[in-house]
């Protein structure tokens, strides 16, 4: 089944080259604590997947523990890439189009007849995986190893002249607020909440966008 062969293929060639990047794995990801963040790896499987044929890419991720209760959220204990500040996959860079599949799939033959096939197969798909991880991911990844850089990096792809914000902007937008609490610098999380509240009471009722950030105010006097 092409699922079993993923589950080799990571175990055979994935983990031991993202080990030796500095990667532990852990239930449900690839993890690589630095000093404020921590740097997350997981496979991510292709909805457009099948039982006979599987595609998958690198998902990445930058975690910033203490970012969800600064929120006023409850964090996972074992967050997923998709759940961090910053994420994207492999084969993009920041969050562009060019995601990298890769596929596995399975074969009409009884196993033992393509084990030295298949072998080969996944030896290259974990090469090029990993080298992918380590020309693409970790430099952007490097880029951010502090709450501080985090932060930089989420102000700097809010457009400031837009309209009403997307749920992915306001996302991005608490979040930076709650770096911004996190790093003990309240006056700056009240003008980024002054600045959500602009722009959301332009499609919402200023009462309720009022009512929706009452708790991230209370937070900044607190």
């Amino acid at each position: 089944m092409p699922v079993d062969r993923l589950s080799d293929l990571a175990h055979r060639h994935l983990a031991p080259g993202f080990a030796s990047l500095g990667f532990r794995s852990l239930p449900t990801t690839f993890a690589c604590v630095r000093d404020e963040v921590v740097w997350l790896l997981e496979l991510e499987t292709a909805p457009w997947s099948t039982s006979e044929q599987l595609s998958f890419t690198v998902s990445w991720g930058v975690y910033v523990p203490g970012l969800p209760s600064a929120l006023g959220e409850e964090g996972s204990p074992h967050p997923h890439a998709w759940d961090c500040p910053v994420h994207g996959r492999v084969g993009e860079r920041f969050g562009g189009p060019d995601a990298r599949w890769f596929s596995v799939r399975s074969y009409p033959w009884p196993v033992e007849e393509v084990r030295p096939v298949v072998e080969l197969l996944d030896a290259r798909i974990g090469g090029e995986v990993l080298r992918l991880v380590q020309d693409e991911v970790l430099p952007q990844l490097g880029e951010l190893s502090t709450a501080a850089a985090v932060q930089r990096h989420l102000a700097s792809t809010i457009d400031l002249r837009a309209g009403a914000p997307t749920p992915d902007e306001v996302r991005r937008i608490r979040a930076v607020i709650g770096l911004s609490l996190l790093q003990g610098r309240p006056d700056n999380a009240l003008r980024w909440i002054d600045y959500l509240e602009a722009r959301s009471i332009r499609t919402i009722a200023p009462d309720v966008v009022a009512e929706r950030l009452a708790d991230l105010r209370r937070r900044c006097a607190s």
